[in-house]
């Protein structure tokens, strides 16, 4: 195989290990409520319970809005102890502030903490969950949450980019790798969300059947289609509606092709 696509891969994982190292703690959007989300999963709390919600101090009036117009989305989830503090979100809810407000944070006791992701698809959050109960404080317990969904997501990504690769077409086999991977998809990998792996299974599900549409397809596609698929599939709630329309599109394109 060619050394280009590994090359590709690899660039892809620096920048997405850059982001999620580098990034402040739960600065990435609606971070904290995902990481308790993940937290809640690690034990065994799939679902929560409904609760009111409670309006953050210095809240924007859209924010404010947003808690007050839609209770249902709030659920309480068991956590375990020590690994999530009050303060996290101080910078991304005031952007005048700096990441050093995060100093002064303060780790909570509760065993039940609030969230608005309870609702979400569990699985993205198996791994990220698995990995913050290794950790021994907040911070810790993003990061590793942070760089266990980055591993699902980069994983997609090399799958992805193999299965577009043809020694045939060369660098132009890649184009649309470079096109659809972009900047804020790679963000999103790097950030503890259901949004990076859902775009990067999304991206493997289409290269896989792209390259079937191709008619030189290894073994080995159709179970890289089942698994991006899966994983597409289990990622979010709308997402069998992104399978649809992908399986649509590789008709076309097999109907189209000549015999």
């Amino acid at each position: 195989m060619s050394k280009l696509p590994l090359l590709l891969v690899a660039g892809y994982f620096l920048l997405t290990l850059s982001w999620a190292l580098a990034n402040p703690p739960f600065a990435a959007p609606d971070e904290d409520d995902h990481y308790i989300r993940a937290l809640g999963l690690s034990t065994g709390d799939i679902r929560g319970r409904q609760t009111t919600p409670v309006v953050p101090p210095g809240a924007t009036p859209d924010v404010r809005a947003f808690y007050t117009e839609h209770p249902e989305f709030w659920r309480t989830v068991r956590v375990p102890h020590g690994l999530m503090a009050a303060g996290v979100t101080c910078e991304s809810l005031a952007p005048e502030k700096s990441a050093a407000c995060l100093d002064d944070t303060r780790v909570l006791t509760q065993n039940r903490l609030t969230t608005l992701m309870a609702g979400y698809e569990p699985a993205p959050y198996v791994l990220p969950a698995a990995a913050a109960r290794l950790a021994s404080s907040p911070f810790a317990g993003l990061r590793l949450g942070r760089l266990a969904s980055a591993i699902t997501s980069l994983l997609l990504v090399a799958l992805g980019v193999l299965l577009l690769w043809s020694r045939a077409l060369g660098p132009l086999s890649l184009t649309g790798a470079v096109v659809a991977l972009t900047p804020m998809a790679i963000f999103s990998a790097s950030s503890l969300n259901p949004s990076g792996p859902e775009i990067t299974a999304g991206f493997a599900f289409a290269a896989a059947l792209l390259r079937l549409a191709r008619g030189d397809a290894p073994r080995w596609a159709s179970a890289g289609a089942a698994v991006a698929g899966a994983a597409l599939a289990l990622s979010r709630s709308p997402s069998p509606a992104w399978i649809l329309l992908d399986v649509l599109l590789f008709v076309a394109l097999v109907g189209r092709a000549p015999d």
